[in-house]
């Protein structure tokens, strides 16, 4: 399961913040253990249940045709962002943020092979410790790099 901050579950269903923490106290929305942080595919798929149920009327609300509105309101706003490529479907992020743990594990693990022939020959703990802040500075400076290539490519700039 994939966890997601408040503003990106928000951002993700078009809805506000306030809307999502209020569906969260209502049980629709699946808070995960971290503070902040909610279940993202667990979350989306209550919303999308909720929102069949309030549009099929099974829904235990005061005011039927508010609810109704409101719904196929929610349904459109959600299609037109879509449409506006505001949407992303969980399971593109699902698979984006997997490759991303990937790559990150890969640059990790390789730094142990590129310092291991330097650390050899070394005198000190210090000059240890200071070839490996610098390998892995370098590791995660190239992983933030790239991450911020593929959001210009996403963004399309």
């Amino acid at each position: 399961m994939t966890d997601i901050s408040l503003k990106d579950l928000a951002d993700i269903l078009v809805l506000s913040e306030r809307t999502i923490q209020k569906s969260a106290k209502e049980g629709i929305i699946v808070r995960a253990s971290a503070v902040g942080k909610y279940v993202l595919e667990e979350s989306i798929k209550n919303y999308v249940v909720h929102l069949r149920e309030t549009a099929s009327g099974r829904a235990n609300l005061p005011d039927e045709s508010a609810r109704l509105k409101s719904a196929q309101a929610e349904y459109y706003d959600l299609k037109n962002a879509k449409t506006r490529g505001e949407l992303v479907s969980a399971a593109d992020v699902t698979a984006a943020m997997r490759s991303d743990y990937r790559t990150t594990a890969q640059k990790i693990l390789q730094i142990p092979s590129k310092v291991a022939p330097r650390v050899a020959v070394m005198k000190t703990a210090a000059e240890v410790e200071d070839l490996l802040h610098r390998e892995f500075g370098k590791a995660l400076t190239a992983l933030s790099q790239e991450a911020a290539d593929q959001l210009r490519k996403f963004n399309g700039s």
